[in-house]
This record gives structure tokens, sequence and C-alpha cells, in this order.
């Protein structure tokens, strides 16, 4: 039997969200959205128990993070009465993301390292709506949105992929105040 160890934190941070949308002619609207990073710095507890389940060590420990920033691109064309169309790409600054360190708290000896190295990733994506009527819209979308994670960095902590999503989705108006997307 081995061991185990469990850390837990916590933190509150500001970040923002800045975007705009442009409508580019009748047919046509742009956007732009920008999310900033946001610094935590958890306070926590790290517990670490023996094979036989005894607690080794629980020391209060920090530790720093910095979330991605990210930058999207999108845009829908009306086709026709019908049919619109719809794309995204989307920029995530994964490569923020170098180590998980956890720091003992009353020493400032690192209780725990783990080299992430994460890397920038996009997003791709494109959808269309299908408008039956007045009230019932019908979506359906595909997106590719590659893994921060490279091989020679991935861990079972953190296990990570390329995600192919398909979505299905729609909407209905019940009238001008009200509808169920």
């Amino acid at each position: 039997t081995v061991g185990s160890a469990k850390v837990s934190g916590s933190d509150s941070a500001l970040g923002y969200n800045l975007g705009a949308l442009f409508q580019v002619n009748q047919d046509t609207r742009v956007g732009v959205a920008y999310r900033s990073s946001i610094n935590y710095k958890l306070s926590g507890d790290l517990l670490v128990t023996g094979p036989t389940g005894a607690v080794v060590q629980n020391p209060g420990v920090t530790a720093e993070i910095q979330t991605p920033d990210s930058l999207s691109l999108s845009g829908i064309k009306k086709i026709n009465s019908e049919w619109d169309v719809m794309a995204d790409i989307s920029w995530t600054g994964w490569s923020k993301f170098k180590e998980l360190r956890v720091v003992n708290s009353s020493t400032g000896a690192t209780a725990s390292l783990t080299y992430e190295n994460w890397k920038d990733t996009y997003r791709f994506s494109i959808g269309a709506n299908h408008h039956y009527n007045e009230q019932w819209t019908s979506r359906i979308g595909i997106a590719f949105d590659q893994s921060p994670v490279e091989d020679q960095y991935r861990t079972a902590r953190i296990p990570d992929n390329d995600r192919t999503w398909l979505a299905f989705g729609g909407k209905y108006t019940a009238s001008n105040n009200s509808s169920v997307d």
C-alpha cells in the first residue's frame, strides 16, 4: 500500500472581460472578446498520509497560479431567411502555466513541484442555425479544441487531450419578451 497526498486551497482575485460586436452589414456581425489572466495566491493545507492511513504531515501551504488570458474572434452571416452560419477562433494563453509549485507556509520550502510547461492553444468552430419559422430555430456546430498539454508533460493529475465537440441545440420563442434556448 502506498501513502497519499491531498492539497486544498482557496483565494479570491479579480479579472476582467472586454468585448465588442460590430454590425458589418444587414446580414453580418463580427465579435471580439478578451478575458484577462487572473493571479491567485492560494492558501490551504497539504495532508500527507502513510500506507496505514496515519497522518505524516499536515502543514499550511501556498501555491501561486496564473490563469490564462484568452482572445476570441467570431462571426455570424445570415445566408437567407432560413439559414445562418457562424464561426469562431479562440486563442488561450496557457503557456503561463509552467509549473505547479506548492510551498510550505512556515518554512518556505517547496513541498511539491510538478513541471507543466503547457503551450498556447487555439479552438476553431463552425456552426449553423436553421430557422423553421419565427418561433423555432435549431442549431448544430462542430469545434476542434487543442490540448495545452504535450505528451512529455502529461500527468495523471491533469490528463488532457485534443477535443472535437459536436453540439446540437434549439430555441423556442414564445413571445417578443420570452424564449427558451
